[in-house]
């Protein structure tokens, strides 16, 4: 007990009349200190000062605006509730207790000892046991669910959860270790031994964010680092979960609007404010901000003692003080990447986790960081509205030199830094303003601007590969143009900016497009067709290039780019056969040459957020020989000649379901005499037609010259067509925004899908995401549909979604099932085939 607080400064703390660096210190040890716990909670059942606040943080509601709180935070909390004792014949199910390991407002934690398995775990029960209010449990189920979802060596493993005696508990794995500031303090870590650390707190909050888990409550007691230096995760007592939208569901919704969820010396502006509806993940980015200033200058950023109200004013509106002042050893760099972190305004902070942890490995790499400091003129913009009442232009000079400003306003170079940076920014919100902005600068301006842009065309973050892409073809042209042949604006797909561009700047870059066009590499011909296409500005000199494009060109890519934007332009153009392109009049389809490759493996990346079980990579490759595809699916342009031949009909046997849906699109053809067959897909496919129809157009393929053969794609081949050459989940890049230009997928009830309105893929492929789902010829296993039912039926594989869906339904990797043969009522609707051409040596 010597090391314990005297009841004096107990008291002093409950009430919070002592400093901030006392408080912070007797905080930090009553929340290890079983016994000081004990002591507050008897020295405050007579104190009538605090009676209020503790009946109100008892019903988990907001605190009055009159009442004080302190650094520490929980520690009132943590008295509130017993929970059970620990003995040694104290058992909670199959866990015996063996010591209380640390308190909160919702439950009580031990060390714990599981009969079964023998092994420790950390033994989490709700406070107040059958007593608990509805939302308590709620809560704490909630816990127990979110948790269980991640699987992160760096997050604290939920093991199993359960109700025993009217007692909610679940266990989870036990790290034995120091919580995050102390463990700091005590191996005396210097700063880039804290951001090593730090590094690897960010990619486990991103992954927790990637599958939807925002956290709520993170704070230096609620990461532990075991004892080899690596960090743990804990508590999501007050996570929250975040659908495809960004909102959470409303059905999961545990907090009422206004209600001040988390420990208020980490909350973010949002969180502080009670604004539940604007917390996301960058809500947890704040409190990452908080943590690290913490842990790099042993201080907050700003007071976070006091009265309630005056707390609350300081994280929603005091700007955090300059790391720098702390310790003049943190350097610029690093001082910005914690500043940015504490922006006050979301858009302004990193916007994830993993951008955060991105910079700091970029500084721990010697690399420059992403994030810029706040510019000259957004910080005189900032300060005229705040002192906009009474206050001239020269009182708001004055208030900037009293801030320490007055050298940036000084120093030539650094405002017009400044303002290249502001002008890269604008370009991907107002680029007309920002193009207006560029040619009334100065000449070195727009070489800061030029080299910025430049970076950011090879930024790995991609908040700044937009901003590069919309300003690169104005401000660094060749480095556009670089970063699209083989760098991250194609692997990425920000290239597609281009195609959001108003009209009146389409003419500033309609020159530049058609210069590539006639006269860049095969990539950037293809990107130059396309972007022209979307653009479907009817000028002569474009339409020229692409029908030389057409004629001369033997690419897919660039030839089926070419003709998609010329008949966007007004000016269809005709195909014609040669090396790796194929006009097909007998499929009457055109097909293109798909390279082969050594090895390729299909599926998903594990960090997808989007991923589905099944999309799991093989451990092994596979070789993909060179094909020839269809660059669309199976339209109805040969539906009259199938319904009629005599040998299709006696190829579907005495079943005749497949040809009686061939015979009703005949009839719904006839019927709307202004539906293009050579544009409309064929529908209502079943696995047997989709053979069938391969069958019967071989056999008139092979009396041909050349002759040729048909069959379905494998599913190997068909995403190894699809990604064209691109890793990411798209056949563009990662953004599902960018699907618009390629695909139908937009939830529509359209009761055709009309082909290749969109661009092509990289190989001259339209429609491989969205359309209609199409059938491969390869078995998808039973037990992967999770259907008892379907065990021992024989599954085929169908790709690339459907324009009904989503596009983060028709990625690259989606998979999806159905049978051979089965009644039409069960059968997809959008089910199509988009068949291989084999020509046969002679």
């Amino acid at each position: 007990m010597a090391d314990c607080p005297s009841d004096h400064r107990l008291l002093a703390y409950i009430r919070n009349t002592c400093d901030e660096e006392e408080a912070v210190a007797v905080g930090m040890h009553v929340e290890e200190c079983t016994a000081c716990r004990e002591r507050m909670e008897q020295a405050a059942a007579g104190d009538g000062v605090l009676s209020g606040l503790r009946d109100v943080m008892a019903e988990a509601v907001n605190v009055a605006a009159g009442d004080a709180v302190t650094a520490a935070g929980p520690a009132m909390a943590s008295t509130l509730g017993k929970g059970p004792s620990v003995g040694a014949d104290r058992n909670i199910g199959d866990y015996r207790l063996i010591e209380e390991l640390g308190r909160g407002g919702m439950g009580v934690v031990y060390l714990a000892m599981q009969a079964s398995t023998k092994r420790q775990v950390a033994l989490k029960v709700l406070l107040e046991g059958p007593y608990a209010s509805e939302m308590a449990r709620r809560r704490f189920e909630r816990e127990v669910e979110l948790a269980a979802q991640l699987e992160h060596p760096n997050i604290v493993t939920i093991l199993e959860s359960g109700i025993t005696s009217g007692l909610y508990y679940f266990a989870m794995q036990y790290v034995s270790g120091r919580r995050l500031d102390r463990y700091v303090t005590e191996q005396q870590l210097g700063t880039k031994q804290i951001l090593e650390l730090f590094r690897k707190i960010c990619a486990a909050v991103n992954y927790a964010h990637q599958r939807g888990v925002i956290h709520r409550d993170l704070k230096p007691s609620n990461i532990f680092i075991d004892a080899a230096g690596e960090p743990h995760i804990l508590d999501f007592g007050l996570a929250k979960f975040r659908d495809e939208d960004g909102e959470e569901p409303e059905a999961t919704q545990l907090s009422m609007p206004g209600q001040v969820m988390g420990t208020l010396p980490y909350m973010s502006p949002e969180q502080a404010a009670g604004a539940h509806r604007e917390q996301d993940t960058r809500s947890d980015v704040y409190a990452l901000g908080v943590i690290l200033y913490q842990l790099l200058t042993g201080r907050f950023p700003y007071p976070v003692t006091g009265k309630l109200h005056d707390v609350v004013h300081n994280i929603v509106e005091v700007q955090p003080e300059k790391p720098s002042a702390a310790d003049r050893k943190i350097d610029n760099d690093v001082q910005t990447i914690v500043l940015r972190a504490l922006a006050k305004e979301k858009d302004r902070r990193y916007q994830s986790a993993g951008e955060l942890g991105r910079d700091i490995e970029l500084y721990l790499r010697g690399d420059p960081i992403e994030a810029k400091r706040d510019s000259t003129v957004y910080v005189l913009r900032k300060m005229a509205y705040r002192y906009r009442v009474g206050l001239s232009a020269a009182a708001v000079f004055l208030a900037v030199v009293g801030i320490g400003l007055a050298t940036v306003l000084v120093q030539r170079v650094g405002l017009q830094m400044a303002k290249a940076e502001d002008l890269l920014a604008q370009f991907a919100d107002m680029p007309a303003a920002a193009l207006t902005g560029a040619k009334q600068s100065d000449g070195r301006v727009r070489r800061y601007l030029a080299g910025t842009t430049e970076r950011a065309l090879f930024s790995d973050a991609e908040p700044r590969r937009v901003m590069g892409a919309c300003s690169g073809l104005f401000n660094a042209p060749a480095d556009f143009w670089r970063s699209v042949e083989d760098g991250p604006l194609w692997s990425g797909g920000e290239w597609l900016e281009l195609c959001e561009f108003p009209d009146e700047l389409k003419t500033h870059l309609l020159t530049r497009l058609k210069d590539k066009a006639a006269a860049g590499t095969d990539r950037q011909k293809y990107v130059a067709f396309c972007v022209l296409g979307q653009w479907a500005i009817p000028d002569v000199e474009a339409i020229g290039l692409c029908r030389r494009a057409v004629e001369s060109e033997n690419i897919p890519g660039v030839v089926m780019a070419a003709a998609w934007a010329a008949e966007r332009m007004g000016s269809p153009v005709v195909l014609s056969s040669r090396d790796d392109v194929f006009v097909d009049d007998c499929a009457r389809l055109t097909f293109v040459k798909v390279p082969g490759c050594t090895s390729f493996r299909r599926g998903s990346d594990p960090s997808d957020p989007d991923r589905w079980p099944d999309e799991d990579r093989p451990e092994q490759g596979v070789p993909i020989r060179s094909f020839y595809l269809a660059t669309t699916e199976v339209t109805l342009a040969r539906l009259p000649d199938m319904v009629n031949d005599a040998t299709l009909r006696e190829a579907f046997g005495e079943d005749a379901q497949g040809i009686n849906e061939l015979d009703k699109m005949v009839y719904e053809l006839r019927a709307d005499p202004q539906l293009d067959p050579s544009r409309v897909a064929l529908t209502r496919v079943a696995m047997e037609t989709a053979s069938v129809y391969c069958t019967w157009l071989t056999r008139q393929g092979e009396q041909l010259v050349p002759r040729r053969r048909y069959r379905l794609p494998t599913e190997d081949e068909w995403e190894y067509a699809c990604r064209a050459a691109n890793e990411g989940r798209f056949c563009y890049g990662n953004d599902a925004a960018y699907a618009r230009y390629f695909a139908h997928c937009d939830g529509s009830l359209a009761s055709h899908h009309r082909v290749a309105e969109h661009m092509p893929n990289g190989y001259g492929l339209f429609d491989m995401h969205g359309g209609v789902w199409e059938w491969c010829d390869s078995l998808y296993p039973p037990e992967l549909t999770g259907n008892p039912a379907l065990a021992g039926m024989t599954l085929y594989v169908r790709r690339g979604g459907a324009l009904y869906l989503a596009a983060v339904r028709c990625r690259s990797a989606q998979r999806n099932y159905g049978g051979w043969n089965v009644p039409y009522s069960e059968v997809l609707y959008w089910n199509g085939l988009r068949p291989v051409m084999e020509l046969i040596e002679p």
